[in-house]
């Protein structure tokens, strides 16, 4: 009985320390709780039977969010440099080497010089994308296909 419930114990332990290194993301949360940390929020419309809203500082670069049932199932955000700095290539580097560090399994591929990596955490998968003057990161729930636009690849299968 005692060995059942140390394996009970160990196997709890071990599913919520796995669980605490995923990224956190706003995947889930309603309108009301976006708004409260994007005040700025306007919406879009619908897309493919989702409601989209996007918030932008300025310039160019911003984030849209995607609700269904009026929860987030998608949120994309897109960062422009047309300076050629490499401050993409930097903030990408950051980004995949700070999923890679959660556990998340990824698949990476290199296509005409771009580079995207779909990171597969429990319940989500992020996709990251380097496009030389622009980077995008994506959190989409699992399983989800949101065709955001023509650059969007279609996640592998994992």
């Amino acid at each position: 009985m005692r060995k059942i419930q140390l394996l009970s114990v160990l196997l709890f332990l071990s599913i919520y320390i796995y669980a605490q290194r995923e990224p956190g993301n706003n995947l889930g949360k309603t309108l009301a709780q976006i708004q409260q940390d994007f005040p700025n929020l306007k919406p879009l419309g619908d897309d493919e039977g989702y409601k989209v809203y996007k918030s932008s500082a300025d310039g160019d670069d911003f984030t849209s969010f995607y609700f269904s049932n009026g929860r987030l199932v998608g949120e994309y955000t897109y960062i422009f440099d047309y300076s050629d700095s490499g401050y993409i290539r930097d903030l990408y580097n950051s980004l995949f080497n700070s999923f890679a560090n959660k556990g998340g399994k990824y698949k990476r591929s290199t296509n005409s010089g771009y580079d995207v990596t779909f990171f597969f955490f429990s319940d989500f998968t992020i996709k990251i994308a380097n496009y030389n003057t622009q980077l995008q990161l994506y959190y989409e729930k699992k399983g989800l296909y949101i065709k955001f636009n023509a650059l969007q690849a279609r996640p592998p299968r994992y």
